[in-house]
């Protein structure tokens, strides 16, 4: 495992995994998908669940997305996007699942 961003995971920069819970939660918010359910003959209410993503960030759980959904500052290296998959940790730092390959 590699850390990228000391400082993001002693609490002195942004928290990578802090927005992405934001951003997450507020799509959510505008776009939560949802289903019909019928409550009585004359009453239905939307019921919406979470996607994986926020359901996870949610929990509290280590998160794999693609590096173009976290800050230049952040992905490994701190350069532009190179389309792989990293691992966002609740503390803030990222793992790049890719290091392997490169």
């Amino acid at each position: 495992m590699a850390r990228f961003s000391d400082s993001f995971a002693a609490g002195v920069g942004p928290n990578v995994y802090a927005e992405l819970l934001d951003r997450e939660e507020s799509t959510y918010g505008r776009h939560g998908g949802g289903r019909l359910v019928l409550v009585r003959a004359d009453h239905a209410v939307l019921q919406r669940r979470p996607g994986p993503l926020l359901a996870a960030l949610r929990a509290g759980q280590p998160v794999d997305i693609d590096d173009w959904r976290i800050p230049k500052s952040a992905r490994p290296g701190g350069g532009p996007v190179r389309n792989v998959r990293v691992r966002v940790h609740p503390d803030g730092w990222v793992e790049d699942l890719d290091e392997d390959e490169s």
